[in-house]
């Protein structure tokens, strides 16, 4: 189950190791949206570490690009995406980082959680952790 906690600053999605289906983040954030603290101007940290699952071969670009805008058409300042260190997964946050830029959503991937908060609370991070 996708958990989530919303924070002043930040709203902070959990992926599970292996999520029912790839929506489970839009799911979680939309749920997000309706607590009364919920505003927008937030940073969206979306750690999926925990997920090594095998991908599909094929997530249509269009569903990527979907899922991506949708996301930032929400309000959100900055999103941070932790991930582990497969290679599929970072081909498909790439990817969606991609979109979510092009729909004004400033957009980092991080393999390290604590350098992922850092860059939203407004650090420069710049290393090889940063993705």
């Amino acid at each position: 189950m996708t958990t989530w906690t919303l924070s002043k600053q930040t709203l902070r999605v959990v992926v599970p190791p292996e999520p029912a289906d790839g929506n489970v983040v839009v799911r979680a954030v939309r749920e997000a949206i309706e607590d009364p603290d919920f505003g927008p101007g937030l940073a969206l940290l979306i750690d999926a570490r925990a997920n090594e699952s095998p991908m599909s071969p094929e997530i249509p670009m269009d569903e990527v690009r979907n899922r991506a805008a949708s996301i930032s058409r929400l309000g959100f300042r900055s999103c941070a995406l932790v991930i582990s260190p497969v290679a599929a997964r970072r081909g498909l946050a790439t990817t969606f980082a991609k979109f979510a830029e092009e729909h004004g959503l400033r957009t980092s991937i991080f393999e390290d959680l604590a350098r992922a908060e850092a860059w939203l609370a407004g650090s420069q991070v710049i290393g090889p952790e940063a993705i």
